[in-house]
């Protein structure tokens, strides 16, 4: 978990120091940052739950899912 808010923090102060990234640019990423941190956890909480082999087994069914929603979605427009 540790890896997925150092990057962003790295990457927020990068292009703070650019003058990319303003105070508001910054405020609304925290903002969206809240329910996220949450989420993980809940999210590692859950992974413990199955055995290995069918969580990820469940987690390649549900991302080929979703390419196919994508995928149906793009061709009708």
């Amino acid at each position: 978990m540790k890896v997925f808010l150092m990057l962003p923090l790295g990457l927020g102060m990068g292009l703070a120091a650019q003058g990319v990234f303003s105070g508001a640019t910054a405020a609304s990423s925290l903002a969206r940052l809240v329910p996220a941190v949450p989420g993980m956890a809940f999210r590692q909480w859950l992974r413990g739950l199955p055995s290995p082999q069918l969580f990820r087994t469940c987690f390649v069914v549900s991302v080929m899912l979703l390419g196919a929603h994508t995928v149906i979605r793009a061709s009708t427009g």
